[in-house]
């Protein structure tokens, strides 16, 4: 009867899930959804995600090496992450 199936998701099934939600949109993640049995895009928009305090002046390398460290949480399964900068000159 029906198509519920109470689950619980992998660390791997819930990136999965952001990184098609975030790049195909809710009607693809429902389409792969319904079959992969990946998490909804209303589970995957109350799971918390980290976050990155952004500074606008300079930094020292042990306040940058600090948040990644908090945003990085060691895992067992593979794991996608993407630091990108705007407008950041680096001089050697």
């Amino acid at each position: 009867m029906g198509l519920y199936r109470a689950r619980g998701y992998t660390e791997m099934d819930i990136d999965l899930g952001r990184l098609i939600l975030r790049i195909g949109g809710p009607r693809l993640l429902h389409t792969l959804r319904q079959v992969y049995g990946l998490p909804s895009a209303s589970f995957l928009y109350k799971q918390k995600v980290a976050t990155f305090n952004g500074c606008t002046g300079s930094f020292s390398t042990e306040v940058l090496k600090a948040h990644i460290d908090n945003m990085i949480v060691p895992r067992t399964e593979c794991s996608l992450w993407v630091l990108m900068w705007d407008d950041v000159a680096t001089h050697l």
